[in-house]
């Protein structure tokens, strides 16, 4: 018995989804944004965000890549991270299970998944 491979989303497939979508420049808690690479091959997105509990002037700094993007759609498929949202899930499914077609991530969405990818949770919404 053979069984078919899922197709498998390519780097530049989460660059399309998740930085294409609009979701850095849409929420205020993505500061001193930095793309390193390009959407062909390895990239990697550096952020400072809001601490939710501000402790002085001091920021946090974050690092998130096309393997910690495609962790964090994997926990959102699972289900059972808190505060996320169906068209989240949905779409982290549709990566997971190689439906690639129809995949459409708004800010929204891309926001939960690079919070998740970047602190393991949502922690703005």
């Amino acid at each position: 018995m053979t069984t078919k491979a899922w197709p498998k989303a390519t780097n530049q497939n989460l660059w399309d989804w998740i930085i294409g979508s609009g979701a850095l420049s849409t929420w205020p808690w993505y500061t001193e944004i930095g793309l390193d690479g390009d959407e062909d091959g390895d990239w990697q997105l550096t952020f400072r965000d809001l601490p939710s509990e501000p402790v002085g002037d001091e920021s946090r700094k974050w690092t998130v890549t096309p393997t910690t993007i495609t962790r964090a759609m994997r926990k959102l498929a699972k289900g059972g991270i808190k505060d996320s949202t169906e068209p989240a899930i949905r779409n982290s499914k549709h990566v997971v299970f190689g439906k690639l077609h129809k995949v459409d991530f708004d800010a929204c969405g891309a926001d939960e998944v690079i919070q998740v990818a970047a602190f393991g949770e949502i922690v703005y919404g």
